[in-house]
């Protein structure tokens, strides 16, 4: 009787744990040999066919006779219906875990829109990347600066330590082996292009966090594949 108590509680574990694997949420994998970056201009596109798994919603459209997919994240998307996105990162051979498929090319793009100013704009300093200016309205650190006064000191301030405290808008994990921040204090305009900074870090944060950034102020850095930033801080240290 004992035994078969015992072998009934390893079994509800084991289900428990595969339900619990099949909930993870889908990330793609970024392989440096297989990513190409689109270009920024806005996209016109039909809807032809939508499927949504875990986090994402895989969309096949049409844009001027061309059918290809892209996976944004989760949204209502209508067959027939017409939508607008910017930039986005081409995958080749992506495998999608939850859906049990290959996608010979598939573009990943951040946000999908129902009209062509959906507002999303090209990240500040940077090519092949966007983002959209957030409510936020945070101070500067003790002995920082501001986002916006970074990019007007930019010059005096190359190759030097920098700190900036600010709201993580974006936090893209383990890309090229480091993690990639997108901060925002509410300092600057979209239309001076100086309201967003990227900086790169080993550290762990989260979209939403407020933290203090340190690090070395870098100017005119190509990673290739389209994606370029004139100003960026590197190897920052997080203190949340």
């Amino acid at each position: 009787m004992r035994y078969l108590k015992i072998l009934f509680l390893l079994l509800a574990a084991a289900v428990t744990f595969a339900a619990c694997e099949n909930k993870k949420e889908e990330q793609p994998e970024i392989n440096q040999n297989q990513m190409q970056a689109s270009k920024s201009e806005s996209h016109q596109i039909k809807v032809l066919e939508t499927v949504d798994a875990s986090n994402y919603t895989y969309l096949r459209v049409d844009e001027n006779g061309k059918e290809y997919w892209i996976a944004a994240p989760q949204m209502t998307a209508q067959v027939g219906g017409t939508l607008y996105y910017r930039g986005g990162m081409e995958m080749l051979n992506f495998e999608s875990k939850s859906l049990n498929r290959t996608f010979a090319k598939i573009l990943f793009v951040d946000k999908v829109s129902s009209s062509a100013d959906g507002g999303v704009v090209e990240a500040p300093g940077a090519r092949g990347v966007q983002v959209g200016k957030e409510d936020v309205k945070v101070e500067a650190a003790k002995g920082g600066i501001t986002v916006a006064e970074l990019y007007a000191k930019k010059d005096q301030l190359e190759g030097k330590l920098v700190k900036v405290r600010g709201k993580v808008t974006k936090f893209n994990p383990d890309i090229m082996s480091k993690n990639w921040v997108h901060i925002q204090d509410g300092s600057g305009e979209p239309a001076n292009n100086n309201f967003d900074i990227m900086a790169t870090t080993m550290a762990q944060t989260s979209t939403g966090e407020v933290i203090v950034v340190e690090g070395t102020l870098r100017l005119n850095k190509d990673f290739g594949a389209g994606y370029y930033y004139s100003v960026m801080i590197e190897d920052a240290k997080i203190v949340k």
